[in-house]
């Protein structure tokens, strides 16, 4: 699989389709689903068959340091991005729904990417979908702010095109925020309880496609 071809037929499809500058054919959307679907088998994201993802946007593994506050300011690895959201690798967790002021380190010396946003799932544990952290959505980002997130999505898939993305830090595996198939045996939250927010393709697809969170 060429990624540099991929990426090179992908990004201007991706253009028009989030700026719909002209907006895209059925067959040119078709198009667009496939190399999106290629790139993250490519990238090592989505275990599923090609043709039966239902993910809205894709995401580029990264290594980039992202400063998150909700009140107190912490920071974390954001372990892959896409132009809708990023997954926050981290311990500590905050409840779905909280609202966030994101920096992010873009790199090269620049200054760093600032935006709101809000978590829109946490997985508490590692496990062999990834690391713990929580799943993040940008929120209603301003336009020069969602042409710098592009940029830098772009830029990231130049990289991962070329073969020179970065390296994962010494010491720390690359781990990729997976979609988790529920169960076919849910287990129950206890009495009185709310339901856990779960790293489900139902929430993912909320986070890509800016949707309200299925009930």
């Amino acid at each position: 699989m060429n990624v540099g071809a991929l990426v090179a037929e992908f990004v201007p499809l991706n253009r028009r389709r989030t700026r719909g500058d002209p907006p895209l054919t059925v067959q040119e959307l078709e198009r667009w689903m496939l190399l999106r679907e290629m790139l993250e088998h490519a990238f090592g994201n989505d275990r599923t068959q090609i043709g039966a993802s239902k993910r809205q946007q894709l995401r580029v593994p990264t290594h980039l340091r992202i400063g998150y506050a909700a009140g107190s300011r912490s920071e974390g690895s954001a372990r892959n991005l896409s132009e809708g959201g990023c997954f926050i690798e981290t311990k500590e967790m905050l409840e779905p729904g909280t609202p966030l002021e994101l920096e992010i380190d873009a790199g090269g010396g620049g200054a760093p990417i600032r935006t709101q946003a809000e978590v829109a799932w946490t997985r508490e544990l590692a496990n062999a979908s990834g690391p713990a952290g929580m799943g993040i959505r940008f929120q209603d980002p301003a336009p020069e702010i969602r042409t710098a997130i592009e940029r830098l999505f772009e830029g990231m898939l130049s990289e991962l095109a070329s073969g020179n993305a970065p390296a994962p830090p010494e010491d720390e595996p690359l781990e990729l925020d997976e979609p988790v198939r529920p169960s076919a045996q849910p287990v129950s939250a206890p009495a009185n309880q709310p339901e856990p927010v779960r790293e489900d393709d139902d929430y993912l697809d909320f986070l890509d496609d800016d949707l309200p969170p299925p009930r």
